[in-house]
Formats: C-alpha cells, structure tokens, sequence
C-alpha cells in the first residue's frame, strides 16, 4: 500500500520544524502520543511513558529531530515512573 502518509492538522505541523512536507509516521505518532500524555491522568501518563519513550528513541536513531518539548516531557514521565515504582515498593 503505497497510499500518501497521513498528515497532522497544519496547526501541529510546524511543532517538527516542517511546514510543507508530511511528517513521518514516527513523528506523528509521537505527537499522537504527547497529545494523549497532556490530557492522561497521572496513572495513564505512567503506563504511555514506555511506549512515549521507545518512539522518541527510536526517532533519535533514525537522526530525525526530536522537540525539545518532547525530550523534557519524555524525562518528565521517566521521573514520574521512578516515582511511582518507589512509591509501591513494599516497606
């Protein structure tokens, strides 16, 4: 299936650095991602964090850019992941 990628709504296009060309589908996906982890309860950010985590990473690989807002949020999650684990840890 070689159908044209799906682009994001304009609005969100120029949070990649690229106004005229489609995003990949990793950066969307990304995207998708943060805008599910902006609007998740604090318990639902903890269980995206991994996946969060492996597409940028998987970004980063590939050499694509990665927003800084994304880094941050990314290290944000892991804190809070940490956090959590050590919050349920057993006494």
């Amino acid at each position: 299936d070689m159908s044209a990628p799906k682009l994001l709504h304009p609005a969100r296009q120029h949070l990649f650095g690229r106004k005229e060309s489609a995003l990949t589908d990793l950066q969307q996906r990304a995207s998708q991602l943060e805008t599910q982890i902006e609007n998740a309860s604090a318990k639902e950010r903890i269980a995206l964090q991994p996946q969060f985590d492996r597409v940028i990473a998987t970004l980063k690989a590939s050499g694509q850019i990665v927003p800084r807002r994304m880094e941050r949020m990314n290290n944000d999650l892991r804190d809070e992941a940490l956090e959590d684990m050590f919050d349920n840890m057993p006494v």
